[in-house]
């Protein structure tokens, strides 16, 4: 059996090709009363990147590790 090499090296990878190919796509829903508010791969993708960011700016992430 011939083994298929990964096609993402981490998950990092993997997400940010889901943002770039499905901007314009949901990526989750939040039911509120009877409605359902969507969050596009977009944006989700900049709250990924602001997270990311405060993290950071913190001492709470060490990008050593």
């Amino acid at each position: 059996m011939t083994e298929t090499p990964p096609r993402y090296a981490h998950l990092v990878e993997l997400f940010q090709q889901s943002v770039d190919h499905y901007a314009e796509r949901p990526a989750f829903g939040v039911l509120k009363g009877k409605d359902w508010i969507w969050t596009t791969y977009a944006e989700l993708g900049t709250r990924v990147e602001r997270f990311r960011a405060a993290l950071l700016i913190s001492s709470a992430f060490d990008p050593s590790i």
